[in-house]
């Protein structure tokens, strides 16, 4: 099992436990969620990456599906949808990365800047 299908199971136990919740209530339990099954990121990057999201996907369904490639890239598994990332998501990627790339581990590090190559995000 992936992380991202670890993610989307604690996702449908909140949708289960909250369905009455308003909308920002489970923009809080989708935080919580992605800050779980992303531990090896740094908190302050984590919160960047949920906030950037969150402004690029107002619908709930589209900002789990971005969220969970960016659980599987971080986790480095290979279950990751690398189709599903735009030109711009790489290029948000690799300055998140950077911000932060001293404090991941250095593999993590290696991996993700190698695919934010392949994918064009130092243009």
């Amino acid at each position: 099992m992936s992380e991202s299908d670890r993610f989307f199971l604690s996702l449908k136990k909140i949708g289960k436990s909250g369905q009455d919740r308003p909308g920002w209530d489970r923009r809080e339990e989708i935080r919580e969620a992605f800050f779980t099954h992303t531990t090896v990121l740094p908190e302050e990057m984590q919160y960047n990456i949920f906030d950037y999201q969150a402004e690029q996907h107002t619908d709930f369904k589209e900002l789990i599906k971005a969220l969970s490639v960016l659980v599987d890239l971080f986790n480095e598994d290979s279950a990751l949808d690398e189709d599903y990332l735009e030109s711009k998501d790489w290029i948000y990627i690799k300055e998140v990365t950077s911000d932060f790339g001293y404090e991941l581990e250095k593999p993590l590090l290696t991996y993700v800047m190698s695919l934010v190559m392949e994918h064009g995000g130092f243009r």
